[in-house]
């Protein structure tokens, strides 16, 4: 029997500087058991038991995140309304008003006060709590209810506005107050006649100082004794800007008027110059500057010619003058 002769396999010759690595019998023997099917599907068996384990970890973990955040909202939801509830009620008071107005005096008739300050402050916030329920708020405010009101109870007020301010709680009401310009004698009863013909107060009750009282010109109406309430018609606004016209004439030509009476004729005055027994007729239809101009050439030539009335000057007539 003849046994095969195998020619060895030529190896190469190895470098010197080349390492030669070491053959260790438990290593291959580790790595036939490692590569071996059983142990290949042990340890696919091991990562599905693995990630089945891992499944519900991670369920846990994502429903703790869950739960976390969900805490994490709650207060600010809360935090979110009570500034939405606090916002609210800030509105709602801003819009809500107070029953003690600011008043602004117009600064060219804050001198003829016939009242202080104050006195206007506490009445008027009265009556604006009383004109009307709706005065409450700025969205309901009756302006002009309450406009009448008060005009009606500071007749002293030529021209009164309210305004509802957008920031503050007050409402602002303007005050034009009339001019004193005349002092009206009834019997005892002296009353403060302003520019537009109402009787604004009783000289008694006036702020007004002695020294304007002094400078207004005197009034006496023979129709009507009875002195008007505050706050009525005592005159009529035109007859009103027709005296002050006709003594702001005669004033300036150094003729200042004493005294001034209504007479019971229609459309009629007499005016007393200061110093002088005698008056001057004068017919309210006609214009004030000529009726003045009449009387003052009349007085004049009559000084030249030194006569001086007893009685009278009528210049009623116009173009025509008498005297007596």
């Amino acid at each position: 029997m003849k046994i095969p002769f195998k020619k060895p396999k030529k190896q190469l010759p190895q470098s010197r500087d080349m390492p030669q690595k070491a053959v260790s019998y438990y290593a291959i023997q580790k790595k036939q058991l490692d590569t071996s099917p059983r142990k290949m599907k042990s340890k696919q068996m091991m990562s599905i038991s693995k990630s089945d384990t891992a499944a519900p970890q991670r369920g846990r973990h994502e429903a703790l995140q869950s739960h976390r955040r969900k805490s994490v909202r709650l207060p600010g939801s809360i935090v979110t309304t009570i500034c939405v509830l606090i916002l609210l009620c800030g509105v709602g008071y801003s819009l809500t008003l107070t029953s003690e107005p600011q008043i602004v005096l117009d600064e060219t008739t804050a001198l003829f006060l016939t009242k202080e300050k104050k006195e206007y402050i506490s009445q008027a916030g009265v009556i604006i709590s009383e004109a009307s329920i709706l005065n409450k708020t700025k969205l309901t405010f009756d302006v002009a209810k309450t406009t009448q009101v008060l005009g009606d109870a500071f007749p002293e007020v030529s021209e009164l506005t309210i305004e509802i301010p957008f920031v503050g709680r007050s409402p602002i009401v303007r005050l034009t107050l009339a001019t004193p310009e005349i002092v009206g004698e009834y019997g005892a009863k002296k009353m403060i006649i302003g520019s537009n013909g109402v009787a604004l107060a009783q000289v008694t009750d006036s702020y007004l100082a002695e020294k304007q009282l002094l400078s207004l010109p005197k009034i006496t109406d023979e129709i009507n004794s009875i002195a008007p309430s505050p706050g009525s018609q005592a005159l009529r606004s035109s007859d009103v800007a027709y005296i002050l016209t006709f003594v702001r004439q005669m004033s300036l030509q150094k003729t200042p008027i004493k005294s001034i009476v209504i007479p019971v004729s229609p459309r009629e005055l007499k005016f007393t110059p200061a110093g002088q027994n005698y008056f001057i007729k004068v017919n309210t239809n006609e214009p004030a500057e000529e009726q003045a101009g009449a009387a003052l050439a009349t007085i004049a030539e009559l000084k030249q010619q030194g006569i001086v009335p007893s009685q009278y000057i009528d210049v009623r007539a116009g173009e025509k003058v008498f005297y007596q």
